[in-house]
């Protein structure tokens, strides 16, 4: 059994660990925080989770781990249209570096990046709808 590691300073909660993981060990709750439980071990030694993080925060060894289990916490930056929290604020600042500035506005002259993927989707129904009633 090895123990997990985590870099709180690198994580941005993304959650590429929790979805590439095979046994399900890595949690989340989503209120207007984000909460994500790591075991602090893990019987498979697969290191899948340390391989799918973007940022290198997950790290596998063979060190005795210092708690049972390790809880970050971000706060969740709400959709411009819903009010609800969807992003951490390390991602979103990721994403704004590294994505072009004229990419991240929409042709309506709005931040795509900062509606949550509901209202994305939502939003650009909306404006194919009025564009074939247009035509």
């Amino acid at each position: 059994m090895r123990s997990l590691f985590v870099d709180e300073k690198r994580c941005i909660g993304c959650l590429a660990c929790k979805e590439s993981c095979p046994e399900g060990k890595i949690h989340i709750k989503d209120d207007d925080v984000r909460e994500i439980i790591f075991p602090s071990t893990c019987g498979n030694d697969c290191a899948i989770c340390e391989e799918a993080c973007p940022e290198k925060a997950i790290s596998l060894g063979d060190e005795k781990p210092r708690e049972p289990e390790i809880t970050l916490r971000f706060h969740l930056i709400p959709c411009e249209d819903c009010l609800r929290g969807f992003i951490t604020e390390p991602m979103l600042e990721r994403l704004e570096a590294r994505i072009p500035r004229d990419l991240q506005i929409d042709s309506n002259g709005l931040s795509w990046l900062r509606f949550c993927p509901r209202c994305r989707r939502a939003l650009e129904r909306e404006r194919m709808a009025a564009s074939l009633l247009w035509e």
